[in-house]
């Protein structure tokens, strides 16, 4: 399942290196973006702002580094241990 979320993007950053258990080496570098996403409340006009971390592939790094500061979407696929509920806005 994708998702689209929109949003203006503030950051771009390497995550801390991870290292490999059964290796003991460190993996490949992780990027990710931050983006600060407006979501209007159920049964309210208020609208609540959310930091949401994305990661992004190695190479898309530099094209989101010039963005910095503008709107964004970004097309996301989804998946967790635990369900996912999903309402209509």
């Amino acid at each position: 399942m994708s998702v689209k979320i929109n949003g203006k993007l503030l950051n771009v950053f390497k995550k801390p290196t991870v290292i490999d258990k059964e290796t003991n080496k460190p993996k490949e570098p992780e990027y990710a973006v931050q983006l600060l996403s407006e979501i209007r409340l159920k049964n309210s006009d208020e609208i609540k702002n959310e930091l949401i971390d994305i990661k992004i592939k190695s190479d898309s790094v530099a094209k989101y580094k010039i963005m910095i500061g503008k709107d964004v979407d970004i097309t996301v696929s989804t998946f967790s241990k635990s369900p996912i509920y999903l309402s209509e806005i």
